[in-house]
């Protein structure tokens, strides 16, 4: 699991670095060669996207969706991991009902053919990054669980 939430982490590094690239391309095509690239923006915010969704596989692994960080001084170590497996398993529940509506959504996305206003890619690209970014969750989600159980007491 810590693996692949280290390609999510480089994944989304470089989709970051990407969409840097492109906004800085459009913003020199456009004020200084007064000639803005129409599909700059478009590429950037679908890159955008994809990089969120990513990033959030990655940081639901580590935990840093769900928390009230003073509970962790309140509770016992027993409470604080019963609180821990209902908060991973909510979110995982979530991930895995938004899965399941992203795929009907990108399934009807393919049936009607649309594309995208600049790039005329079709929509169902774009529209997957909700999809894989909840699978990916799914995933982080439920290795976070078995790793909240499997943990030794205390440790």
């Amino acid at each position: 699991m810590k693996k692949i939430a280290e390609i999510e982490e480089w994944t989304a590094a470089v989709l970051l670095i990407a969409v840097s690239v492109l906004t800085l391309l459009q913003v020199i095509m456009r004020y200084f060669f007064s000639l803005p690239l129409p599909w700059v923006e478009e590429a950037a915010r679908y890159l955008m996207i994809f990089m969120i969704f990513i990033a959030s596989a990655a940081a639901l692994y580590r935990k840093e969706h769900l928390n009230i960080e003073i509970l962790d001084f309140i509770l016992s170590d027993k409470k604080i991991r019963i609180l821990s497996i209902f908060q991973q398993a909510a979110v995982t529940a979530f991930t895995i009902v938004l899965a399941y509506v992203a795929y009907e959504f990108v399934m009807t996305q393919i049936a009607i053919g649309q594309k995208s206003p600049a790039l005329q890619l079709p929509m169902a690209g774009p529209m997957s990054a909700v999809l894989i970014g909840a699978v990916l969750m799914a995933i982080s989600g439920i290795g976070s669980i078995f790793m909240i159980f499997t943990a030794r007491k205390g440790g």
